[in-house]
């Protein structure tokens, strides 16, 4: 199982782009929650499902 990559809102929307040309699993932050999600909410959240 290859793992999936997990893109902070301040990448932008390219550079994740260009990472799932290469055949990486990307998932973006926008994708699961609001910008205005603050750190310390959503990062637990994406590291407990890694």
């Amino acid at each position: 199982m290859s793992p999936t990559y997990f893109c902070d809102r301040n990448l932008g929307r390219k550079f994740p782009l260009h990472l799932r040309q290469l055949g990486l699993t990307v998932e973006l932050h926008d994708d699961h929650f609001s910008q205005e999600e603050r750190d310390e909410i959503w990062i637990p959240q994406v590291s407990r499902k890694q």
